[in-house]
């Protein structure tokens, strides 16, 4: 049950368009953490037409600044709590 995780940092990627996964599920996810007092969350919903494949590294523009990448993400949650 996702309810029952406990975290500091958490990242909750979405696609709008995702076939494969209900969008609804990645919304319940980033509503639930971001509501969760001293949960940083980061949360991002595209709907750019690659569906569950959105942030896949080598497909469209969503990728193409390493900021914005998942992996950078999660490495920048884990040098602010050094």
């Amino acid at each position: 049950d996702p309810r029952e995780i406990q975290t500091r940092n958490v990242a909750v990627w979405y696609a709008q368009d995702d076939s494969a996964v209900p969008p609804s599920h990645g919304k319940w996810l980033a509503d639930h953490f971001s509501s969760q007092e001293g949960v940083e969350t980061s949360i991002r919903s595209e709907n750019i037409g690659l569906g569950h494949f959105t942030y896949m590294p080598s497909r469209g523009p969503v990728f193409q600044v390493d900021e914005e990448t998942l992996p950078r993400t999660l490495i920048d949650f884990c040098a602010r709590e050094q």
